[in-house]
């Protein structure tokens, strides 16, 4: 079993102390940690689950009118899938962007609309506290404090998404065979903030159906009261030629009564900015995959879920994962 860390956010300093100590090996292991004591109060992450449900509750024709465009957009059960075209993943969600300051009223239901400058607070927040996460993973990695969160200037284009997902209650329609919460993957971008709905009054954690694969076993992540759960995504991974990993992780469809029982949950997926290039970390820590020179001349990464070339901008490697995820054709 694997025990994934809590860091208290508190406890990072500008100095590589036991608390970066500790993110660093969580993040070499697994990927995946807990962050606590994060400045994100209760009120405005209720408020963020209240508008994702009045969100989800909207008429099926309203909500196709803001179909996936750009990243942007409504995506209905099935059409985001992460496996294989064959393996429906069995949830519903809503993308916008990150720095929520760029979204349009166009881009906005009614519900979102409403609540506008509050989303707009929430994901100020989440950005900070991935900058936090940012600036010790640099110490730790021997490099200057900024030398991540440079790249990741809240208001300015990126592929960064705050997505509000939900999980329906599965139908004895439903194929299990042929149909997750989530298929496996791992991430795009840089780092990943996961809140789930918290635990029932009396209750530290409840399990949630995500789980992280760990040497080939399939580990549960549960929510855990006041917790965030962090990881590290692709990007990042390619970035420091593999010293910070990305893990590889699903929703598995859950058992007895739960399966009566939607789950929600919002994600605040952190991407570099759209004309940030990226080139390999210069620190001083071996490397695990260190970038090679392909035949062309051109340095790529010698490891991960697809090709990467060094000295290509975000936005370009984040294009060419998406177009492989998602089915657009209905559009």
């Amino acid at each position: 079993m694997v025990d994934f860390p809590v860091i208290d956010l508190e406890n990072l300093t500008s100095q590589r102390d036991n608390a970066v100590e500790k993110l660093m090996a969580a993040c070499a292991m697994t990927g995946f940690f807990y962050v606590t004591n994060h400045g994100i109060s209760h009120q405005i992450i209720e408020k963020i689950f209240t508008v994702s449900r009045e969100l989800f509750d909207l008429p099926l024709e309203v909500k196709e009118k803001y179909p996936i465009m750009d990243n942007i957009g409504n995506m209905r059960i099935g059409q985001e899938r992460l496996v294989s075209m064959d393996l429906i993943d069995y949830k519903e969600s809503f993308n916008f962007p990150s720095s929520f300051n760029l979204a349009t009223d166009d881009q906005l239901p009614s519900t979102i609309k409403e609540s506008r400058k509050e989303t707009e607070n929430f994901t100020r927040a989440c950005h900070a506290v991935g900058c936090k996460v940012l600036r010790a993973l640099a110490i730790g990695l021997g490099l200057e404090a900024e030398h991540f969160v440079k790249g990741h200037t809240y208001g300015k284009a990126s592929g960064g998404i705050f997505r509000l997902l939900r999980y329906p209650a599965i139908p004895e329609s439903v194929d299990p065979v042929s149909t997750v919460r989530a298929g496996s993957h791992s991430d795009y971008g840089t780092l990943t903030l996961l809140f789930q709905e918290p635990p029932p009054a009396g209750s530290e954690k409840i399990a949630s159906g995500l789980q992280v694969n760990v040497d080939d076993s399939w580990h549960d992540v549960p929510s855990k009261k006041d917790c965030i759960v962090v990881n590290i995504a692709d990007l990042l991974s390619f970035w420091t030629e593999g010293r910070l990993r990305s893990a590889v992780h699903h929703v598995i469809l859950p058992a007895g009564e739960l399966k009566n029982t939607p789950r929600y949950t919002a994600v605040f997926f952190m991407h570099p900015n759209s004309d940030h290039i990226i080139e390999p970390t210069p620190s001083a820590i071996p490397a695990p995959f260190p970038a090679k020179q392909d035949k062309d001349g051109h340095l790529v990464a010698s490891f991960g879920p697809s090709p990467f070339t060094y000295k290509q901008t975000g936005k370009e490697y984040l294009w060419r994962r998406l177009n492989l995820t998602y089915d657009f054709a209905a559009y």
